[in-house]
């Protein structure tokens, strides 16, 4: 493992950058993005609020090479005190792919060890890593998410299966994604839908409810081992009110609100894991999502 770096150079963002959300689809900035911070700040700094190894830069400067930029969707995951990343591929074409996953492999490969390939001839349109501040240390196996649609009654919805080491596929979770204006009751029927709470006494703000008021979409994920919801498009503002609420010594809001005025172009996804005790919600694993 190498030395923690130092703090990278902001990058500065420009009027022609991009503005995507975690599924890659374009949103219009706030305000004008002159004068601002790149989303990919939010990245540099984690990595060294955690004190990451030198590799964790340099794997994602290098797939930001192979890829190209805007192109890549980080997520900054935190349980408990630990952190760690989720780095999503895109790549709604499918079959007549636009680049090879296992290209992007290859580079992960280099840092993290041995990691499954992923068959392009499969219907995925995502697939994801996740890695940590042990790297390739780390002792869990490795494995490669990806992700297929599915749906119907005007509803989007996805599959996520792990490709483990060994080759073993398994179902990960199931998502839907609603509007938070037309179908916001829709979407807390489909999260108390679910064997691990009451939904005659499930109460809203132990799932952070409330901010699906504000919010452009709602995804409800039904996972293994818990449910998860995920509130898109939010501004700085309610991304710092949702971090402070959710974990208050979060190590990132110390930057997003100095730098808060910087960042006011962006929009922000958020994601929040809930785990049941005696048959209530318990918030667990919190992650937002930026653009590499």
């Amino acid at each position: 493992m190498g030395p923690v770096v130092p703090s990278p150079h902001l990058e500065m963002a420009q009027a022609d950058d991009p503005a995507r959300d975690f599924c890659l689809w374009s949103y219009p900035p706030v305000i004008s993005p002159s004068g601002g911070l790149r989303s990919s700040n939010l990245l540099w700094q984690s990595l060294e609020a955690a004190g990451a190894p030198s590799e964790a830069f340099d794997l994602c400067r290098e797939i930001r090479a192979l890829v190209g930029p805007f192109s890549t969707v980080f997520g900054i995951k935190r349980h408990g005190a630990t952190t760690s990343w989720e780095l999503y591929f895109y790549d709604y074409q499918r079959f007549d792919r636009r680049w090879s996953a296992n290209a992007v492999l290859d580079v992960a490969r280099e840092f993290l060890g041995p990691m499954p390939d992923v068959d392009s001839r499969r219907p995925y349109f995502m697939f994801s890593f996740e890695f940590s501040v042990s790297m390739s240390e780390d002792p869990r196996p490795r494995c490669v998410d990806v992700y297929v649609g599915t749906g119907g009654d005007g509803i989007s919805a996805g599959l996520c299966y792990s490709i483990e080491s060994e080759g073993t596929t398994t179902l990960k979770n199931l998502y839907h994604f609603y509007d938070a204006q037309s179908q916001r009751d829709r979407a807390w029927r489909r999260l108390t839908e679910s064997v691990r709470v009451d939904a005659r006494s499930a109460d809203p703000a132990d799932a952070n409810w409330p901010i699906s008021a504000v919010c452009e979409s709602i995804v409800v994920a039904h996972k293994r081992r818990c449910d998860g919801l995920y509130f898109t498009h939010l501004d700085i503002d309610q991304l710092i009110e949702f971090l402070a609420g959710a974990d208050p010594r979060h190590p990132s809001l110390p930057f997003l609100r100095t730098e808060r005025n910087r960042l006011r172009h962006l929009r922000h996804d958020v994601g929040l894991d809930l785990a049941a005790v005696d048959g209530r919600w318990v918030g667990g694993l919190t992650s937002f999502f930026g653009i590499l």
